[in-house]
């Protein structure tokens, strides 16, 4: 390893943690591997890397361990503590305590919900997913939406309609040019210059139109709510807040966890299927269903129907839900 490592290095480094395939590989092998990616980096591209030698101190010899006290919840935290990656002890604690007040109040809001709903399997709820051309690594992280659904269903007959769909010009960070065509090559299954594809204030008018609908649907003192799977929910919110940053009426949106919908629904029915809330995450999520055929969008319906489509994310979805109420709806 060089003592005064160039971009090139922080360049292989960086492609080594985004390709899990070559986390073993040593450095004359990602080398090769490297060398054609670098050499189609423009200057500023280079020049990110480049710069990483700034914060660079080489090995460390570590330190020997000290022995912490433990910090149990009814204990004072030390304000000047800090965990392994060198965070705040203190603000963790605070932060994991603000999360789980705030999924308390997101229950509550979500059961309240489905109590005014006159027939809870007629009643329609709205969905929403995203893709990504990446999210960057280092701090501040991007966000970098690929294409964005959000669509209407209802526990009886599954998707009814979906209200929005647009896929989003790439903004391109500096230095994921290259991370960007793989994924729209290996999993968005897309061009990177898709001409389809639309300026981010076509996406915001998109967005204020759902928005109206929600709220026409279910008007205040209710949000507009859209719903999502528990692991998508916060790449969501951050996709929706890179596309509406710039913005003065922006559109304001809840996005709540559609597995505890569905366990908010069971609770109101007052009927035990046996299911638990990770086993109704596991059933819900998309990797738990095949593709079938014409379940994307039309651009991938036409065009590839094996990439990672937000359209038919939110169908599968809405099949998995009908499937675990299928009993309950023939006996209704």
């Amino acid at each position: 390893m060089p003592q005064k490592p160039n971009g090139f290095f922080f360049y292989m480094r960086t492609m080594k943690t985004e390709n899990p395939a070559w986390l073993y590989k040593g450095y004359p092998e990602l080398s090769e591997l490297c060398s054609e990616g670098w050499n189609a980096l423009d200057q500023d591209e280079k020049e990110v890397y480049n710069s990483m030698k700034n914060d660079y101190e080489g090995f460390v010899k570590p330190k020997k361990k000290k022995k912490k006290a433990k910090i149990q919840d009814n204990t004072v935290v030390d304000e000047r503590a800090l965990d392994c990656l060198g965070r705040s002890i203190m603000l963790q604690k605070l932060s994991d305590e603000t999360d789980i007040k705030d999924r308390r109040a997101e229950q509550r809001e979500i059961q309240e919900l489905v109590k005014q709903a006159r027939n809870a399997f007629k009643e329609e709820f709205y969905i929403v997913h995203t893709t990504n051309y990446c999210i960057t690594k280092r701090e501040p992280i991007e966000y970098c939406p690929a294409e964005i659904s959000i669509g209407k269903f209802n526990i009886k007959k599954g998707f009814l309609q979906e209200v929005f769909h647009s896929f989003i010009k790439p903004d391109v960070p500096l230095g994921y040019k290259l991370t960007i065509q793989q994924n729209c090559e290996e999993v968005l299954k897309i061009p990177f210059d898709l001409d389809v594809a639309k300026p981010v204030n076509y996406v915001v008018t998109g967005l204020k139109h759902a928005e109206e609908l929600i709220l026409d649907q279910r008007p205040d003192p209710f949000k507009a709510i859209l719903f999502c799977h528990d692991d998508e929910i916060e790449v969501c919110k951050r996709n929706i807040e890179r596309l509406i940053k710039d913005e003065e009426d922006v559109p304001i949106f809840e996005v709540y966890s559609i597995v505890e919908l569905v366990m908010a629904v069971l609770a109101t029915l007052n009927v035990d299927v046996g299911l638990t809330q990770s086993a109704c995450s596991m059933m819900i999520h998309h990797k738990s269903r095949e593709l079938e055929y014409g379940d994307g969008c039309s651009w991938h319906n036409a065009n590839s129907d094996a990439g990672l489509c937000s359209s038919s994310v939110m169908r599968k979805w809405c099949k998995s839900i009908r499937d675990i109420f299928q009993p309950l709806i023939n006996r209704d």
